[in-house]
This record gives structure tokens, C-alpha cells and sequence, in this order.
């Protein structure tokens, strides 16, 4: 049987908006660098996914994964250790980080915080109100 081809605008709405996990993690097993970065920013991303994104080559897909909210509080404590700047700071104002992490990387990298740390804060409170969605 020959292989269905999809338009590439089809695979780009997919990663961004599927819920189902064997698309997802079909997309997420392709070649294509921005589809893979796609799949790591849907809110829908299974926690197996998310995994495995989290250990992905390319550092846009992992800070695709460090900024989504949607990440899983483990997923964030591995890439809390990423050799990445950019994906270290995402962990860091991400909201699903743990209080604990956040602190080790308080301690380990005061440059890091110092600017991040009320940022983070106006974040989280801007999330709970209501007025600003």
C-alpha cells in the first residue's frame, strides 16, 4: 500500500492542535526540526512525549518543551540541567517548576535569577487573574 503524503500546512496544524498521541508521537519522530518544536509547544502533549522531546538533539525543540506549561514538573527538573542558557531561564519562569528546583537553581546560578525571579513572580499572578486572558 502506497503512503498517504500530507500537505506540510496539515502536519504544522496537527502538531499544534491534535490531542491524539499517535500523531503526536508521529510527528515527533520525524526529521522535521519545526513539526517537532510544534509537537513540543501543544498543550495536548502527552507526558511520554514530552519525555522524549525534553531529550531532543535540537535545542529549539527542548526550550519549545521548557517553555510550555503543560510540561510535566520532571520533565522540567532534567532540562533544569540543560547545557542551554535559553532553556535553563525557561525552566526557570515556567510555572510547573517545582518550588524545590527552583531554588537549586537559585543557588547554583544567582546571575541567572536575579533578573528572572520577580518576572516570574508578575507571571504566575497575571495567570490567576481573570482580566488578563
Amino acid at each position: 500500500m502506497d503512503k498517504i503524503e500530507v500537505p506540510y500546512i496539515d502536519k504544522i496544524k496537527m502538531a499544534e492542535f491534535s490531542e491524539n498521541t499517535a500523531v503526536l508521537r508521529k510527528l515527533s519522530e520525524g526529521n522535521d526540526l519545526f513539526i517537532r518544536s510544534v509537537v513540543a509547544q501543544n498543550k495536548k502533549t502527552p507526558v511520554s512525549l514530552f519525555n522524549s522531546l525534553s531529550k531532543d538533539k535540537e535545542i529549539c525543540v527542548r526550550l519549545a518543551v521548557a517553555e510550555n506549561n503543560s510540561a510535566p514538573p520532571k520533565v522540567l527538573d532534567l532540562l533544569s540541567n540543560d547545557e542551554n542558557q535559553e532553556i535553563r531561564e525557561a525552566v526557570y519562569l515556567n510555572q510547573n517548576t517545582k518550588e524545590e528546583n527552583l531554588k537549586k537553581m537559585e543557588e547554583e546560578n544567582k546571575e541567572l535569577v536575579k533578573d528572572f525571579k520577580a518576572y516570574r513572580e508578575r507571571i504566575i499572578s497575571l495567570k490567576d487573574n481573570p482580566s488578563y486572558r
